[in-house]
């Protein structure tokens, strides 16, 4: 079992040796924690486990498992210190399902390292297996908050990047199972919880008005399982974001009801909310459906942080996201009234001003800022990965690539967009003289890009997240007639198609 397998993998006296002072000291509060876990878990108190999962655990791990004041060369820096082995406090844990929750709380500690060993990776692959094995039977024993369940799928896909991206190295690699932390069987093990909770029915049940979106995440006795296939069916959306299958992502999303009903639920748990628009905003982005984009990415702004810092990142990613698309897309000015968005008012500011000139150095450091890590479905632990880099760049060095690719197309279209704001009347002549065009029939061109660039698939009412109708969206429209150019400006506002 996964416990006998962890019991001896972790009793290895060198990793006790070299740090005596983590492994074996057990707090009397770090015990308290524990019984109480045990108690609220055989209560099946969800709003004790919500307490203790969210202000106690956090509170615990600042002040016995992390050391503040470790300098490097770019100053302090906080350094955290893994949880206990389990065989430390195995004593104190008290219920069968605490066992397992403290296991995966232990990987994830360890997981915060650079270098997270083979034996460490198996394990933490067999103990997200038996978690989910267990929490999708319809007779789990437990229950657990809506954002502790979230985080268990989000820690598992942080774990499946971390094996496709810091690679083991080869005398490490030698002899690892081939499905352990394999694209397959991850999408596998998520589609299968999926299956299992019968999320699917539900969220088409609410679609369809035969039941309230609060009905997804009732508490009763399958909200464990219908909540874990919920959150497993935005991992999926993620996880084909993370490969680059942005179609793939948008079907996959279609049953959450993203640009309808689905903020409703979502938004409880402020961490899965911006997850799951962030990526889906993401997607519509790379497939130059810019207006859509934007719609979505401001739905990731319309939560707060709270004390989740990996939460107000993402934020400030799509902040970043959406400058991009409100760019590329021609769309108006967007106003972020979020204090993700004011703290980095100044930079947004620069961003604005070079991703409008077309600068394509900025659309690079800004998609390198706002993306994100990108993983590749190849397998990573055999020969077969000699042509592919140690790093594990590959992945977002060929989305990067792709990004490029389509900004390069419209880096013209950018500039004489910039002219049109400028002038509300010119020529042909004039714009050939703008763009250093050496004849009419180049402006011509640059022209018809413009014009075609600002009409964009937008989905609207009745389609699918992957359809829509093609629209005006672009600020700036022009006439032409006989070498005079008519400007006209157009200032609506990308908003959610409702159902």
């Amino acid at each position: 079992t996964v416990s006998v397998l962890y019991w001896s993998a972790m009793s290895d006296k060198r990793h006790d040796a070299a740090n005596p002072d983590i492994d074996s000291d057990v707090s009397g509060d770090v015990v308290d924690f524990l019984q109480r876990l045990a108690g609220a878990l055989k209560a099946k108190d969800v709003d004790e486990l919500q307490t203790l999962y969210e202000v106690e655990l956090p509170a615990l791990t600042d002040r016995h498992y992390s050391v503040p004041h470790v300098y490097n060369q770019r100053g302090p820096k906080p350094q955290m210190k893994h949880w206990p082995l389990p065989k430390y406090v195995k004593a104190h844990l008290g219920h069968p399902q605490v066992e397992l929750l403290y296991q995966l709380h232990q990987f994830r500690s360890q997981y915060s390292d650079r270098s997270v060993s083979a034996a460490v990776r198996k394990l933490a692959w067999s103990a997200s297996d038996k978690a989910f094995e267990q929490f999708c039977a319809p007779s789990a024993a437990v229950d657990l908050p809506d954002c502790w369940i979230w985080d268990l799928v989000e820690e598992y896909l942080y774990q499946l990047q971390t094996h496709r991206i810091r690679r083991l190295r080869p005398e490490q690699a030698q002899g690892f199972p081939a499905n352990v932390w394999s694209v397959q069987d991850a999408a596998a093990r998520l589609e299968s919880a999926v299956t299992a909770s019968g999320v699917r029915e539900v969220l088409a049940r609410v679609a369809s008005g035969e039941a309230a979106p609060q009905d997804v995440i009732a508490r009763g006795d399958a909200h464990l399982r219908t909540v874990l296939g919920y959150s497993s069916l935005i991992g999926i959306v993620k996880l084909r974001v993370l490969l680059g299958d942005y179609a793939g992502a948008l079907d996959a999303a279609e049953a959450l009801g993203v640009r309808s009903f689905g903020p409703t639920i979502s938004a409880t748990v402020p961490a899965l909310h911006v997850t799951l628009y962030y990526h889906v905003g993401f997607a519509y982005l790379m497939l130059g459906r810019y207006s859509d984009a934007v719609a979505t990415l401001q739905c990731a702004l319309a939560v707060k942080a709270g004390n989740r810092k990996f939460v107000e990142s993402n934020q400030s990613q799509a902040v970043a996201l959406l400058l991009v698309a409100g760019t590329l897309g021609d769309l108006p000015a967007q106003e972020f009234a979020t204090t993700v968005a004011d703290r980095s008012r100044g930079a947004q500011d620069d961003d604005s001003v070079l991703l409008a000139q077309g600068d394509m150095e900025r659309f690079r450091d800004v998609f390198l800022r706002a993306c994100p890590k990108f993983i590749t479905a190849a397998d990573v632990t055999s020969g077969t990965t000699s042509s592919f880099s140690e790093t594990g760049q590959e992945a977002k060095e060929l989305q990067l690539r792709m990004f490029l690719r389509a900004v390069r197309l419209r880096v013209d279209v950018l500039k004489l967009r910039g002219y049109f704001g400028a002038y509300s009347a010119l020529t042909t002549q004039k714009v050939s003289s703008l763009l250093a065009a050496s004849s009419s029939s180049p402006v011509e061109a640059h022209l018809i890009a413009t014009k075609n660039g600002s009409r964009q698939r937008v989905r609207t009412l009745g389609y699918k997240l992957t359809e829509g109708e093609v629209k005006r969206v672009g600020v700036v429209d022009f006439t032409a007639d006989k070498g005079n150019i008519n400007v006209q400006r157009h200032f609506e506002q990308p908003t959610v198609a409702a159902s």
